[in-house]
């Protein structure tokens, strides 16, 4: 299985948008996975594009995430 990297990012304070901020590991901030993902969702390299240097999820794949972290 061929690996690729996988990045975390962090949502906004309204758990609707997913911001620019990429965090290594969501467990310390984010530490359920509940029903609503609203603090956290990791994507796939592919579904990244680094524009003037930031790494954002493109906005055709916000809500294909692979993985999530809810607030509480």
């Amino acid at each position: 299985m061929e690996s690729s990297s996988t990045y975390w990012f962090l949502m906004d304070a309204s758990g609707t948008s997913v911001t620019t901020t990429q965090v290594s590991s969501p467990d310390d901030l984010c530490p359920d996975k509940l029903e609503d993902p609203d603090c956290a969702r990791e994507y796939s390299e592919s579904q990244t594009e680094v524009i003037a240097g930031v790494r954002s999820v493109k906005a055709s794949e916000v809500n294909n995430h692979i993985d999530f972290r809810s607030k509480d």
